[in-house]
């Protein structure tokens, strides 16, 4: 079968949108964010609250926090959420940038290909972890790359069971105390409210465990996802243990995490009462993915 060749036909496109319309970054507090926060509150497609969580949740301000659409009279048709951030690889920094949020006007959906034109044209790493289905075709022809990754969902069978060998340490000081460089690094940057950070003692083993988490909504069940753990071996072995610790002090029963790949799953494989789903996502990446990725993204809501 011949190969068909998207880049003439994403190319061709391009210049015919250029003629209609214009697209600008947008900066938090510059001179496009009130024009894009606007259109934001008067669309209709997705709570705008989860929108303006996610840009409140992003620190590093020298990347824009999404691209705006306008038409020949100025007027904003169209908005896509970008959440950057950066991550060292072999001693480099790499950029990486989930998008989310890709809302465009009804009369201007014919051209919503054109809000990521400058993005992928960017020597980064591009996710969409939860695009639309009308969007998934678009996303291949930019050559971003579909992939399956599971979402294992488990319930908390114990009913918050009291083991003392075990606490939950909270504290910012004692926390810092204990950890490690590269989990001091992490837990600082992931210091926001929206993620769930702490320590697991092990008393008699005299064993911390790093978790950092977020709590989601599913069908109107509050559930822990977790997002990073620093020793799975560990966390693997004692599952039962941690989690009920955690679902005692948080009030949850139900418990969760997305596996990107082989090994890479914080719980057991088999374990009762447990659901897997498989979920696509889209990547255009040199890199292979890793948790702290995920919770650089609209994932974490």
């Amino acid at each position: 079968m011949r190969k068909i060749d998207h880049t003439f036909k994403i190319s061709d496109l391009e210049k015919k949108a250029s003629k209609k319309l214009t697209i600008e970054e947008v900066f938090k507090y510059g001179k496009n964010y009130d024009s894009a926060i606007n259109f934001l509150r008067k669309q209709n497609l997705l709570p705008y609250q989860n929108i303006e969580n996610l840009i409140s949740f992003q620190k590093n301000e020298k990347y824009p926090i999404g691209y705006m659409m306008l038409n020949r009279n100025n007027a904003v048709v169209g908005f896509v959420g970008t959440w950057f951030s950066e991550r060292k690889i072999k001693d480099y920094a790499s950029v990486f940038c989930n998008i989310h949020s890709w809302i465009v006007k009804q009369e201007y959906r014919l051209y919503s290909f054109y809000l990521i034109s400058l993005l992928n044209k960017k020597n980064i790493n591009l996710t969409a972890f939860t695009p639309v289905e009308s969007l998934k075709g678009l996303l291949l022809k930019f050559g971003f790359e579909k992939k399956e990754i599971s979402y294992k969902t488990i319930l908390n069978f114990k009913l918050f069971k009291f083991n003392k060998n075990y606490k939950i340490i909270k504290n910012k000081e004692d926390i810092e105390k204990r950890l490690n460089k590269i989990n001091l690094n992490i837990y600082n940057f992931y210091s926001k409210k929206v993620y769930k950070n702490f320590l697991i003692r092990d008393i008699k083993e005299e064993k911390d465990i790093f978790i950092i988490g977020c709590l989601l909504r599913k069908k109107s069940f509050q559930i822990f996802n977790f997002f990073y753990v620093s020793d799975k071996n560990y966390f693997r072995k004692n599952w039962d243990k941690i989690t009920n610790i955690i679902a005692s002090e948080l009030s949850v029963y139900f418990f969760s995490e997305y596996v990107l790949g082989d090994n890479e799953n914080i719980f057991p494989d088999k374990i009762f009462l447990s659901k897997n789903k498989k979920k696509e996502i889209y990547v255009k990446s040199k890199n292979e993915l890793c948790n702290l990725d995920l919770l650089n993204s609209d994932l974490i809501i």
